[in-house]
């Protein structure tokens, strides 16, 4: 299509123009030849609300356009409708504007689904100056310009058109070409911490069958309205934030329901296969020690499962790694400054002026060593265990109340670490009591731990319930479940 442009007839502004809608990272490939006479004189010219009003007064939107259809009409009427976008076309406009040349241009404006500009991701090619293009067509191509040129975000819209705003020069434009390169959305999910899913808008869905692995990667079950995810050990509720099972390591976490999930921090902590969360943690904080001071406690920690204790020390080292990275850009940023910095010294509360270069090489050099650290680690698999196995036997104990007025407790741990945290949460649990704590077997982690609970369980005279209201024992129930 040609256009033949006149800034100063506001009808004759704006050449072809098209709107079309727009899925992230759909591409386009624009071009158009311009033509202009003479060298420029006058530098005068209409700004960005005026172009927004000869838009909004167009009606030469064509190719599959919105305009085309009538229920389209308000979403045109919407975008260019908002009051900051002749303020926000005008800046865009404006960046590295040549005053020797016509100020007029090939558009390509972006714009999200709530119908608000992104600057960002827009683009505005100007017709070059005289002689370049005087008496000469040539041929503007945002996307020579740019590699960052035309590809759209996200789900929205975008207008493509030929302006011209300077008064006293007329503007040809011809060869107006629009290629249009889709994408497909295959899904697209936004959780609240728990794994409950935001609404999305209709926009940002695509036509396919959509994924059924979401939260977390794990398989959304729909069947029978359930909306479950099944993480291998035990299925989970996102509308609940809890299992529907029990957790296997419940006996580990005697101050929670065996329920829970993640210990209720989704924030921090991430359930791999619905067993434990806990020693990815202890992996993880073990390698970030490690990255950041030197002081090796990977194998200080006990743990359940080795696989989960390796997890845990590889994301360690991945995110020592790009907090050294980081440490280090910021010190280097710093370290070219030379304004002071106060800083305020434990126990005296004096202020002492240290130069903001000081503390930039501190910066810097700490982010060296960590980031060495880390990857030196990650590379090497330090502190990583053999995995299928347990580090260490577990424990049986006795807790008694030295006040007799409660029936002696028997327990277990997974560990002489954890051992020692069952002792605290009993006391924490019941902190009038005046608990003694003793070993009275020892087992390897799982059935055969259970078998010896159990075994010292009897002995004692049982659990206290409803089926053993004598029992000798202040547990509620057995470890291994009578036939």
């Amino acid at each position: 299509m040609a256009a033949h442009l006149v800034a100063a007839e506001p009808e004759k502004r704006i050449g072809t123009a098209i709107m079309l809608k727009v899925m992230p990272r759909d591409k386009f490939m624009v071009s158009a030849d311009a033509y202009f006479e003479g060298e420029m004189q006058d530098n005068s010219s209409i700004d960005g609300s005026e172009v927004v009003e000869s838009l909004l007064g167009g009606n030469t939107y064509a190719g599959i356009p919105l305009g085309e259809l009538p229920e389209h009409v308000a979403a045109i009427q919407n975008t260019l409708g908002n009051p900051a976008l002749g303020g926000q076309l005008e800046n865009l406009l404006s960046q590295g504007n040549n005053t020797n040349a016509p100020k007029a241009h090939l558009n390509v404006l972006f714009f999200n689904d709530a119908l608000e500009l992104i600057p960002g991701g827009s683009t505005s090619v100007q017709v070059p100056e005289y002689p370049m293009g005087a008496n000469d067509w040539v041929v503007l191509n945002p996307n020579m310009t740019s590699t960052a040129c035309c590809v759209s975000d996200g789900p929205g819209y975008v207008i493509i058109y030929v302006d011209n705003q300077s008064i006293g020069k007329k503007v040809w434009f011809d060869n107006i070409t629009v290629e249009h390169y889709t994408s497909e959305v295959l899904d697209e999910n936004h959780y609240y911490p728990f794994g409950l899913t935001l609404s999305i808008a209709e926009s940002a869905q695509g036509s396919v069958a959509k994924n059924p692995h979401k939260y977390n990667s794990k398989e959304l079950e729909k069947a029978f309205a359930l909306e479950t995810y099944d993480y291998g050990a035990r299925l989970y509720s996102s509308q609940t934030g809890r299992w529907f099972g029990i957790d296997e390591e419940a006996e580990s976490y005697i101050e929670q329901s065996p329920y829970n999930y993640v210990g209720n921090n989704p924030i921090r902590r991430a359930d791999i296969d619905g067993r434990d969360w806990l020693d990815k943690v202890k992996g993880f904080t073990a390698a970030v020690i490690d990255n950041a001071t030197g002081i090796d406690l990977r194998g200080s920690f006990s743990y359940t499962d080795a696989k989960d204790y390796n997890t845990g020390q590889d994301a360690g080292d991945v995110a020592s790694l790009l907090g050294g990275i980081a440490e280090g850009y910021a010190g280097t940023s710093m370290t070219a400054s030379s304004v002071g910095v106060a800083v305020t010294t434990g126990g005296t509360a004096a202020i002492v002026a240290v130069p903001t270069a000081a503390v930039g090489i501190a910066l810097t050099a700490h982010g060296t060593m960590v980031t060495a650290n880390s990857t030196a680690n990650f590379a090497s698999q330090k502190g990583r265990v053999s995995e299928g196995k347990t580090q260490s036997e577990g424990v049986i104990y006795k807790r008694s109340d030295k006040t007799g007025k409660q029936k002696d407790y028997v327990g277990q741990a997974k560990s002489e670490e954890r051992y020692k945290a069952r002792q605290r949460e009993h006391q924490r649990a019941n902190p009038d009591a005046k608990y003694k704590f003793e070993q009275i077997d020892r087992g390897k982690p799982g059935k055969d731990l259970n078998q010896k609970e159990q075994k010292h369980l009897d002995k004692m005279g049982g659990p206290t319930n409803k089926s053993n209201p004598n029992g000798g024992t202040s547990n509620k129930k057995n470890v291994i479940k009578k036939k």
